[in-house]
């Protein structure tokens, strides 16, 4: 199949070869013009080295790639190490007001969700609401005492320290449930009823953290058959010290956290569970001082790096606009010259020749760094807000960086095998995973909404999550623990139904897709090894570049320039596309106009 299809194109790259080399009787233009063309054209898709080699152009645009390359890559390392710091401080933050807070916090909780190690952090009792409230309230009264962290207590409207916090309660409007008799009386609409938890202060003058009383002195009452939810609100400030390798060596930050304790009863099974959350807000310090005197440098040592990153970045795009300015006015006039000179139409393939998706994803990286970059300068600024946005970006366009390199492999024959595989097995690999992909999503909504293969195992609990565990088990992985989830104890049909559910699927898709999709590479790959005995077919426009016998050493190329002169010499001019050039030799009039 692969020499057929090797026949019938290279039949087509004939065909195409001996049409496009029969011009026209009326042909409007010499053969000094069609030869210069062809120089034009073979010089636009010459590598680097030849076209230095032809007309002493140095590689700007290649060097201007290798710099960003090393810049962005040193940028994203930094920001990787900032980044990863900053996020410790927050993680272990919420971890250290978990073990504050919670009543009963054990290790294990923060364990990996899965293989989970213990159950979910929950309460079953109303005495277990109570207790964990004001369990809560209590030791965040003694923050300052306690945690071996730097927390301090915000101030109140007046100045002074506050150690009261803010509960929510969510309720329905009517909530009303009598299991004895099954019946209800249930108004969806949800109140929320904000209540400041303050200490009590008893008889002999100690003050204790009552939730029953503070519940009394606002007129509510604890009905867990109308409560949705709970969130106790409270704030602490605290200093996060950016750590080195053996110092401190970055200016610390003053930061606010914004803690929030989240009692989930929205699903009314009898289990409430109980979760943090915090955000980390920036805070002017009032005063403070480090004594180390390669803080300052190391700050602008960043901002030139930042600079750096923004320069290159832009010329990057500029060179890359300009070449895509240059193929599309070389493709303008090829597309003219074909039509009048051989009276041949060009095809999309032609097109597809001057069209070069590289600069594409070239510039699409500059954007994404630039803007990546901005959103961490005002990081750096104690927006952290941003900080995750910032990553995401500047992680693409590392990436996309990268991949830019890429083309130049393809001047390399041998160098190019993963790019031209690539390039020729996308049509085929995108309609083989539309197939694919159909099969694969029945299997995962038969999985995740229409039958859940266990409701108490994390595996098929959701839609998501049953995906994920289909495509973990495509790869070999957990599909031990993923049999072992089902439920022994259910029905013999269920039983039996989610055994053949996962054996079917694994076969599918690792004996049988996985398989298919790996010859779908190989065909094509075999394709390209053959191109490179017999000769890859070629467009009419290659064939004409072909033809042309000038090689890199031509004089020709230099004669081409100084036959030429710009429109404007300014470096302004050049940056911005007003480089066009204008021939003033007569039997070069029909190739320029």
């Amino acid at each position: 199949m692969v020499e057929e299809d090797m026949r019938s194109v290279n039949s087509q790259s004939t065909e195409h070869l001996v049409y496009s080399m029969t011009p026209r009787e009326d042909t409007p233009y010499t053969p000094y013009e069609v030869d210069r063309l062809k120089r034009h054209l073979k010089f636009h898709f010459m590598t680097p080295c030849q076209k230095f080699k032809a007309r002493k152009r140095k590689p700007w645009k290649l060097i201007v790639q290798i710099l960003k390359i090393i810049i962005v890559t040193t940028q994203v390392f930094v920001f990787g190490m900032q980044r990863g710091n900053f996020v410790d401080f927050e993680q272990k933050t919420r971890l250290s007001l978990q073990h504050l807070l919670f009543k009963g916090w054990e290790p294990s909780y923060e364990t990996m969700p899965y293989p989970a190690a213990i159950g979910r952090y929950a309460l079953y009792k109303t005495t277990e609401i109570v207790d964990h409230l004001n369990y809560a309230m209590t030791n965040f009264n003694l923050t300052e005492k306690l945690a071996i962290g730097a927390y301090g207590f915000t101030e109140d409207q007046a100045g002074l320290r506050s150690k009261t916090a803010t509960l929510t309660l969510v309720k329905f409007q009517v909530g009303e449930i009598f299991p004895n008799n099954v019946t209800y009386n249930l108004n969806p609409n949800l109140d929320k009823v904000s209540l400041t938890f303050n200490a009590t202060k008893l008889e002999n003058g100690t003050e204790v953290y009552d939730f029953q009383q503070v519940l009394r002195n606002n007129g509510q009452e604890l009905s867990v058959n109308k409560l949705h939810s709970m969130e106790l609100n409270f704030s602490l400030y605290g200093i996060h010290l950016k750590q080195g390798t053996n110092k401190v060596n970055v200016e610390p930050d003053c930061l606010l956290i914004k803690g929030k304790i989240k009692y989930d009863n929205s699903k009314h099974n009898g289990q409430m569970t109980v979760f943090m959350e915090i955000e980390l807000v920036s805070k002017t310090c009032n005063d403070g001082s480090i004594f180390e005197e390669d803080t300052e440098l190391e700050t602008i040592a960043l901002i030139l790096l930042d600079s750096v990153v923004v320069l290159l970045c832009f010329l990057s795009t500029v060179t890359c606009a300009r070449s895509m300015k240059r193929s599309v006015i070389l493709y303008r006039k090829s597309r003219v010259f074909f039509k009048k000179h051989y009276g041949y139409k060009c095809t999309w393939e032609d097109v597809m020749v001057f069209a070069n998706f590289w600069y594409v994803m070239i510039v699409t990286s500059d954007i994404l760094c630039v803007i990546g970059t901005g959103l961490k300068v005002a990081i750096s600024h104690q927006e952290y807000k941003y900080m995750e946005y910032s990553g995401m970006l500047l992680g693409i366009a590392t990436v996309l960086v990268w991949m830019g390199v890429i083309r130049y492999f393809e001047y390399f024959e041998r160098y190019n095998v993963l790019v031209l595989t690539c390039k020729k097995a996308f049509p085929d690999v995108i309609r083989f995973m539309i197939c694919a992909a159909t099969i694969y999503i029945a299997f995962t909504i038969c999985g995740g909404w229409c039958w859940d293969l266990t409701t108490s195992r994390i595996q098929f609990q959701t839609i998501f999550a049953s995906s994920e565990c289909l495509f973990s088990l495509v790869n070999g992985d957990d599909m031990f623990v993923t049999f072992s989830v089902i439920d022994d104890k259910a029905p013999t049909a269920i039983w039996i139904f989610s055994r053949v559910y996962l054996y079917v699927f694994i076969s599918l898709f690792i004996y049988f897709v996985l398989n298919v999709f790996i010859s779908v590479i190989i065909d094509t790959y075999e394709v390209v090894k053959q191109h490179y005995i017999d000769g890859s077919p070629k467009t009419v426009v290659e064939n004409f570049i072909d033809s042309c016998p000038d090689d890199p050493s031509s004089p020709l190329y230099i004669s081409d320039m100084y036959s030429t002169r710009q429109c404007c010499s300014s470096a302004g001019c050049w940056l911005f596309f007003c480089g066009r050039r204008r021939d003033y030799t007569d039997d070069l009039t029909n190739i320029l106009e």
